[in-house]
C-alpha cells in the first residue's frame, strides 16, 4: 500500500503526540506543512491523539481504583504523582 507524503505526515504527528515526543511532533508538523496538509488536518492529528490518550488513562485509573478500593490519595502525594506523570510522558516545561 503506498500512503501520500501528507498522510504519512499525518499519522507520524499522531504517534508522535501519542508517544508524548516534543521534538518528533515539532519536526513532523512542520514536514506535513510542507507535504501541503492544511491546518485542520494538522490540528485534528494533534488533537486525536490526546483523547485517546485522556480516554486510556481514565480506564487505567478506574481499573486502579476498583482493584486498590478506590484510595483517597493525600493532597502531596497526588502532586507527586502528577509531576512524576508529566516527566513520564514527556510534558513536563522546562
Amino acid at each position: 500500500m503506498i500512503i501520500a507524503p501528507k498522510d504519512d505526515e499525518l499519522t507520524a504527528i499522531g504517534i508522535s503526540m501519542a508517544a508524548g515526543c516534543k521534538p518528533c511532533t515539532k519536526y513532523h508538523a512542520a514536514v506535513a506543512r510542507k507535504a501541503r496538509a492544511s491546518d485542520q488536518e494538522i490540528k485534528d492529528a494533534l488533537v486525536t491523539p490526546v483523547s485517546v490518550r485522556k480516554k486510556g488513562a481514565e480506564i487505567i485509573v478506574s481499573y486502579a481504583l476498583a482493584t486498590l478500593g478506590d484510595p483517597k490519595p493525600r493532597a502531596n502525594e497526588s502532586t507527586l504523582v502528577a509531576l512524576g506523570a508529566a516527566f513520564a510522558v514527556n510534558c513536563a516545561e522546562r
